[in-house]
């Protein structure tokens, strides 16, 4: 497989945590693979300016959500990333999402890279509540051209 064609992924539901209670999270499978090499989610997001993501348990009704993803490095720069999370994007818009947020620290370059090949367009800044550190918040919404 080429970079231009790799395996497919699907996410699969991840067991319930306490740190995921309040958001979607998947886990990223291979295809034809046996185990997890990532995840990706999506959280409700009731302030998006300000840093804060909701605390409901489900995205329905809400406006804005925060996507979250990551992947073993030694998986990366393969294209499992931009397939999991265009496939989240799709759940989050259907489910009635307008605005889907991406809070990425400045110096993770390939994540800035995908959200912004994947249409993203940047926010602003903002401090993370949970790390503490800043990043850079990117925004997609629903109908963008």
């Amino acid at each position: 497989m080429t970079r231009d064609n790799p395996p497919r992924v699907e996410l699969r539901a991840m067991p319930d945590s306490a740190e995921a209670s309040h958001w979607s999270r998947k886990s990223i499978y291979l295809e034809n693979g046996t185990g997890a090499i990532g995840y990706c989610g999506l959280s409700p997001m009731e302030n998006p300016g300000r840093g804060g993501s909701g605390t409901a348990h489900s995205l329905a009704g809400g406006r804005n959500a925060e996507i979250h993803f990551g992947l073993d490095p030694a998986q990366r720069g393969r294209g499992y990333a931009a397939q999991a999370v265009r496939q989240c994007l799709e759940q989050a818009f259907a489910a009635g999402v307008e605005t889907v947020y991406a809070g990425i620290e400045g110096g993770n370059a390939k994540a800035i890279a995908l959200v912004i090949k994947l249409g993203f367009g940047i926010e602003g800044e903002r401090r993370n509540p949970k790390s503490g550190k800043n990043e850079i918040l990117f925004s997609l919404e629903k109908n963008r051209p």
